[in-house]
């Protein structure tokens, strides 16, 4: 059994009773204090791993390596036997008294290839370890720069005298001469190995993980591999054993000219020539084009053809016409071909040309590559714009909506409808906010449906793949919604949701809104005089708005949106009008919300008791901070069309005055009458009921809503 030394891994002993006497070792010249606990052989390295002894305690020593141990390491650690405590007693071992320890063998592989003339002819584009599958790779030119990444530090004399490089199959090492130096480039230096540590000897002790291989004249032979070899028993550190097996890497000499497709050739994937999915084709030239040589001279020698199964033995190719062909840049030709189309195999097929040649003078060999073309992806898309309310006036506003679909199978809607009421108004707030919903929910049944099929995607002519359906939309109406279904959300358990909502004004007015400090919001409604409008041009009096909070709002900061109804009917839907801060709650009241359940269904008597109290001054001290107290028990009947979802019931400090009268004109007290209460959906920040203090005469206007209020003095929710 033996034990693998890695990084700087301890030796520790531990003894059952003091061996040195406390304070002993202190001051000693020898860190053991004369008492060494074990001794570590090496036999077959020439030098063993430096390191020193010291004890931790009185009853454990422990020897530290001054670096990362070496690797192929074979060293044995012998128990010191006559090792006694400190009064005498000998030593009684329970264990073996030597422990076989290993390293991990070195291995190596080349991180890069540098050629600056490759660089220079294919502007940067060259790849050494890229190519045909039956490319030797990586290719190493005649001026290359071989770039080897080491597992453990090496150095690079000792390195230098036992590298060979060998034709494969053979066992000569070739008369070319091999020079080593470290990496010189820290831009091209390869990542670090991952059993290096910060503790490694850098290149100023003749240690280093990268070695810089450069082949000496005549250089390797075009289109042969090579084995870069450091053979078992090589010593490449003199702390470390010398290999234990041969070690080896594959190389090539010069590739021969032929033209690999790929579409980027620059992609690590595994498949060559995978899917194409664009009628223009991208060749690599490995080592770009000579001078004497014109893309037009290449372009000849390539055809593109579709291979057809007639039969499983019998395969037939029919030709297509390469439309084109340009310089991308030195390395990359691309070939435009009309006639490609999805889902198909295609085979381009390169022919020998002696008389084109590439950047090295290499002349045009014979080489062909089969590819497929992708499925083209299926859609159905819709006029888009950046907000989801779009205005006509009454004389452009179209009779349909169209969509453009592509192998889709959904289905689109509309739904037609006037905005009377505020009720109606609220109907429409879910439409514009963010989150997924099935429109039909809130609206009910649509007006209009269709269904949204595109024409098959591989038929013989792509620009009949995508059709192109109108929705109808109902005539006489002000307001529309179209939206495409269904849409299946993996994440909420495949809840169905509505996708490309959209909210269509047909309207002759327009509104300006200003948010101002004291004053809330304020709304000039104009009519534009536009050809079909029912709202004559100018000022439009007798108008009716109403702001909703939240509809567009993720954060604590309420967005507004306006609704503006105008006499003739005209209607004006702004998405953000502002935003209202919710700020935090006032430090002069302390309340409370309490609500008689956390879980309530649609038609259910919600109670709720609501208290104020005022915080007391700290400047003096026994005072409160204001006389404005109270407490509110109400009761509130959930709508029975309240939906599902987490909601709110929030109580708020109304500026005074702002509440109205009740049903007898008598105004409400000024403190116990500026509270406000309300149960807000969190879902779509649909305000469901609202109320006002009790001491208010019930039956008072209870749908107001208070954008000025002062800060949220409490919340509970359910």
């Amino acid at each position: 059994m033996h034990l693998t030394l890695h990084s700087t891994f301890t030796l520790q002993v531990v003894y059952s009773r003091p061996v040195i006497a406390l304070g002993s070792d202190f001051g000693q010249g020898d860190p053991s204090g004369g008492r060494p606990p074990f001794s570590l052989s090496c036999p077959s390295s020439s030098k063993s791993p430096p390191g020193r002894f010291r004890w931790v305690t009185t009853t454990i020593a422990r020897w530290d390596p001054d670096q990362d141990w070496p690797s192929d390491l074979d060293c044995t650690l012998l128990l010191n036997t006559s090792l006694t405590t400190y009064d005498g007693v000998p030593l009684n071992l329970t264990v073996g008294r030597q422990r076989k320890l290993v390293t991990r063998p070195i291995s190596f592989s080349i991180s890069t290839v540098i050629s600056d003339t490759m660089s220079n002819l294919t502007e940067g584009l060259w790849q050494s370890q890229q190519g045909m599958p039956d490319d030797i790779l990586p290719e190493v030119p005649p001026d290359a720069k071989i770039l080897l990444s080491f597992t453990s530090p090496v150095n690079l004399t000792l390195l230098a005298s036992s590298l060979q490089l060998r034709k494969l199959n053979t066992s000569t090492a070739e008369a070319m001469q091999l020079s080593v130096s470290p990496c010189s480039s820290v831009a091209r230096l390869p990542p670090m190995p991952l059993l290096s540590s910060s503790r490694v000897a850098g290149p100023q002790s003749g240690l280093a993980t990268c070695a810089e291989v450069v082949v000496g004249a005549p250089g390797l032979a075009n289109n042969t591999k090579y084995l870069l070899l450091l053979p078992a028993g090589s010593r490449y550190n003199t702390y470390s054993a010398p290999t234990r097996r041969d070690l080896n890497v594959s190389l090539g000499g010069l590739r021969p000219f032929r033209v690999p497709l790929r579409q980027d050739f620059r992609t690590n994937s595994s498949r060559f020539g995978s899917e194409v999915k664009y009628r223009r084709l991208n060749a690599w030239l490995p080592h770009g084009l000579a001078n004497t040589t014109t893309p037009e001279q290449l372009l000849a020698s390539m055809s593109v053809c579709e291979v057809v199964d007639v039969m499983p033995s019998n395969l037939t190719c029919t030709p297509l016409t390469i439309e084109s062909g340009r310089l991308l840049n030195k390395a990359t030709l691309q070939l435009t071909v009309p006639g490609l189309l999805p889902k198909r195999k295609y085979r381009v097929a390169v022919a020998a040309n002696q008389a084109v040649r590439d950047g090295l003078g290499q002349p045009l060999q014979a080489s062909s590559a089969e590819f497929m073309t992708m499925e083209l992806p299926t859609y159905t898309q819709g006029p888009t714009a950046e907000s989801k309310v779009l205005v006509f006036e009454p004389a452009s506003f179209p009779s349909s909506w169209p969509y453009l679909v592509q192998g889709e199978s959904y289905r689109a809607e509309s739904w037609s409808l006037d905005i009377a009421s505020e009720a109606d108004a609220i109907k429409l707030l879910p439409m514009l906010g963010g989150r997924d919903r099935l429109v039909s929910e809130t609206l009910g049944r649509p007006s209009n449906r269709v269904l949204l099929q595109g024409r098959a995607i591989n038929s013989t002519s792509l620009n009949t793949s995508v059709g192109e359906v109108a929705l109808p939309l109902q005539a006489g109406r002000a307001v529309h919604v179209v939206a495409t279904c269904c849409r299946q959300l993996n994440w909420d358990g495949g809840r169905s949701v509505s996708s490309d909502v959209q909210v269509l004004l047909k309207t002759g007015i327009q509104t300006s809104w200003v948010m101002s400090q004291g004053r809330g919001l304020l709304v000039w409604v104009v009519g534009n005089g536009s050809p079909g409008s029912t709202t004559p041009a100018g000022p439009v009096a007798g108008a009716r708005a109403w702001v909703f909070a939240g509809v567009n709002s993720w954060t604590q900061d309420q967005g507004l949106t306006a609704v503006v109804v105008a006499p003739a009917g005209d209607v004006m839907i702004t998405p953000s009008v502002g935003y209202w801060t919710s700020r935090s709650a006032r430090s002069d009241y302390v309340a409370a919300v309490v609500l008689d359940r956390s879980l309530a269904r649609p038609g259910d008597q919600l109670h709720a008791l609501l208290l104020v109290q005022p915080s007391w001054d700290d400047s003096q001290p026994g005072n409160p901070a204001s006389g404005d107290y109270g407490s509110m028990h109400g009761v509130f009947a959930v709508p029975a069309s309240a939906k599902p979802g987490r909601y709110s019931m929030n109580l708020l400090l109304a500026p005074s005055g702002d509440l109205p009268p009740d049903a007898n004109g008598t105004a409400p007290p000024t403190a116990q009458g500026r509270r406000l209460a309300s149960l807000i959906s969190s879902s779509s920040a649909q305000t469901l009921l609202s109320g006002q203090d009790p001491l208010a005469t019930p039956g008072a206007d209870s749908s107001t809503e208070y954008l000025d209020a002062e800060p949220l003095l409490a919340r509970d929710s359910l």
